[in-house]
């Protein structure tokens, strides 16, 4: 009631984090604040501790201006279905929101398989709204201060480490979710920056190298994740990924690589570096939209590549047709050539070789577990 007279009641209520085990499990904990002894795993039980929860949450939002809507929470994509129905046939059915973490890191499946998860839970449990309640994603390998990074694995599909695969991974991610049904995203965690502040575990950050500001002045990166929220991202879902990519291979590249066209509205638009010359940039077009653009190694109107006649859509620049797919354009600067290939400049680890995987479940908890294969 105090937040409700403050005007800060909230719109969702989650009980609990990654529940996978239920509520209340373990008995205490050690001085590396690990969890020690086991109280009980019967979901019955947990059940019970789910309810009691649920209706303290009813009671008070039957009294405030807002109704909270009630969101449980599990982490990973496997067994979340069986999860959900485990939890409605032990009675636990008064809640709005099926919620989840899912990070690439600690869970690695694809975005087309988180989508596919939201679809599965949506057809079998359809009295349920779903959403991503907790993910995360790097920009950069590099660590700043002592205290050991968490999400270090970044999806093949998006390499390299860079702010502008970030903010592409999210974007993809948000679009799947929102396609599938889900109704929303929760990033983790996009303001814990690195500072002298200390935790039991030691000075800094954990999260520097997700947050959405640089670790140095803490700004906000324009080309980085941060942006993953603006409307124009998500204003048409049947819109395909339109990527254009540019090979400067042997080109002065010093005042950064752009790219204007009909897709940008004739604006100059910086190009992501993704290493050994090729630049990229993306973008969401409908089937059948046709265009012009061209790439400039600097952001002055005249450093414009010339565009051979041969391939040129309108005698200066470089034409497109989007296609009932996704589609990659790409080419090297200042000629018809073709680029093919790897999009990405970063090699994933090798087969045969020792792997270490993520830790889980997730950061806010101390003890985890260590695969390898």
């Amino acid at each position: 009631t105090t937040l409700d007279a403050d005007g800060l009641m909230p719109e969702f209520v989650k009980i609990g984090n990654e529940t996978n085990g239920g509520l209340l499990v373990h008995r205490t904990m050690n001085d590396r604040y690990e969890p020690v002894g086991t109280l009980s795993t019967d979901w019955s039980r947990h059940a019970v501790l789910f309810n009691a929860a649920i209706r303290a949450v009813r009671e008070v939002g039957a009294t405030t201006a807002v109704t909270p809507k009630i969101v449980l929470h599990f982490a990973g994509l496997n067994s979340l279905v069986w999860h959900y129905q485990n939890l409605v046939a032990h009675g636990v059915t008064d809640f709005d929101v099926m919620g989840f973490s899912y990070y690439y890191a600690w869970h690695e499946a694809s975005i087309r398989e988180l989508g596919e998860t939201i679809r599965a839970l949506r057809s079998r449990l359809p009295g349920y709204e779903v959403m991503v309640v907790e993910t995360g994603y790097p920009w950069t390998r590099t660590g700043f201060d002592s205290l050991p990074d968490l999400i270090t694995t970044p999806d093949p599909d998006y390499l390299p480490v860079i702010p502008e695969k970030q903010l592409e991974y999210l974007v993809d991610y948000a679009r799947e979710v929102m396609r599938s049904g889900g109704i929303g995203v929760i990033f983790w965690e996009p303001a814990w920056v690195s500072t002298p502040c200390r935790t039991p575990w030691g000075q800094g950050s954990s999260q520097e190298h997700v947050a959405f500001f640089d670790p140095v002045e803490t700004n906000f990166m324009e080309n980085g994740g941060g942006r993953w929220p603006e409307a124009a991202f998500y204003e048409d879902l049947d819109a395909h990924k339109i990527t254009f990519q540019v090979d400067m291979t042997g080109q002065d590249t010093a005042r950064g690589v752009y790219i204007r066209g009909t897709f940008t509205d004739g604006e100059i638009v910086p190009m992501a570096d993704l290493g050994e010359g090729l630049f990229s940039f993306f973008t969401y077009l409908p089937e059948g939209a046709t265009g012009t653009y061209h790439v400039l190694n600097g952001p002055e109107a005249t450093d414009r590549e010339a565009v051979p006649a041969a391939c040129a859509a309108d005698g200066t620049d470089r034409g497109y047709t989007v296609p009932a797919s996704d589609a990659v354009f790409a080419f090297r600067w200042g000629t018809c050539e073709t680029v093919s290939g790897p999009t990405a400049r970063e090699d994933a680890p090798s087969t045969g070789t020792l792997r270490l995987h993520p830790n889980y479940p997730n950061p806010f908890r101390r003890a985890t577990t260590l695969t390898y294969t």
